[in-house]
């Protein structure tokens, strides 16, 4: 099967779009980090790449029975500490 990524900025409609698009595809949408995980306070420096991976682990194990969309924000971190 396929990992697709939607990459982009904030706001560029990201959610949206590999929301839709797993529906048609009838795909697994993985979320970006904030909407799957709440940040643990304080925060620390290797937290937000960690859940990076823990995303790409939860595509890599349903991409050989299903299609897999991962909505993605790599600046989030920097948009939003």
């Amino acid at each position: 099967m396929t990992i697709i990524s939607i990459e982009g900025a904030s706001a560029a409609g990201k959610t949206t779009t590999s929301a839709t698009l797993a529906i048609r595809n009838n795909a697994l949408h993985i979320h970006e980090v904030a909407a799957c995980w709440e940040k643990p306070e304080p925060i620390y420096p290797k937290w937000f790449f960690e859940r990076q991976v823990d995303r790409w682990n939860m595509a890599t194990r349903q991409e050989p029975t299903k299609q897999v969309i991962i909505d993605i924000d790599l600046f989030q971190p920097f948009w939003y500490n």
